[in-house]
């Protein structure tokens, strides 16, 4: 149920980091709305044990998720590395890398470029999760509604439909 409410938080924020997560860039990304909260409250619950344990021993960090929790890894890194410098100055990703299977889409291009150094993402060619965005699927919606509307207009409903080329014929 958690990862539902995530998911439909889908809108894009406004985020201001601590300070940019690569050098020389950004202070402030746009973000998946839902992604980025439960990524807050996972970072905070990492960074002691990042910053005060793992770096100092010396540790090499991968973060690794699927879907979802792929792009919160991502997340998680890109916030990460914006409350530590050590992280941040990590120029190719040794530090801290992000594997990411099939992760929707949750931040803006250029900060998804930006992560480039140390995120590498998985994406099986016909998956649709990974191109999936809030504004194509509301413009489907939309269209749904219109097709909808018109098979009502002509007697009809969706059901009666048993092929796309019948629906095109019909309206």
């Amino acid at each position: 149920f958690e990862d539902l409410i995530t998911d439909m938080c889908g809108a894009a924020v406004e985020c201001e980091l601590v300070a940019p997560f690569v050098r020389d860039g950004p202070t402030s990304i746009r973000a998946h709305d839902g992604i980025l909260l439960s990524s807050r409250k996972l970072a905070d619950d990492l960074q002691a044990l990042v910053e005060n344990l793992l770096l100092p021993q010396g540790y090499q960090i991968t973060l690794v998720g699927h879907s979802l929790g792929a792009a919160s890894a991502a997340m998680v890194a890109v916030l990460l590395r914006s409350r530590i410098d050590k992280l941040r100055n990590d120029v190719d990703g040794k530090l801290l890398s992000v594997l990411a299977f099939a992760s929707p889409p949750n931040l803006d291009l250029a900060s998804a470029l930006a992560c480039k150094p140390f995120c590498t993402t998985i994406v099986n060619n016909v998956d649709v999760i990974p191109r999936a965005n809030i504004a194509p699927l509301l413009s489907s919606i939309e269209v749904m509604k219109v097709v909808n509307d018109r098979l009502k207009q002509k007697g009809m409903s969706a059901t009666d439909i048993k092929s796309t080329t019948a629906l095109l014929k019909k309206l």
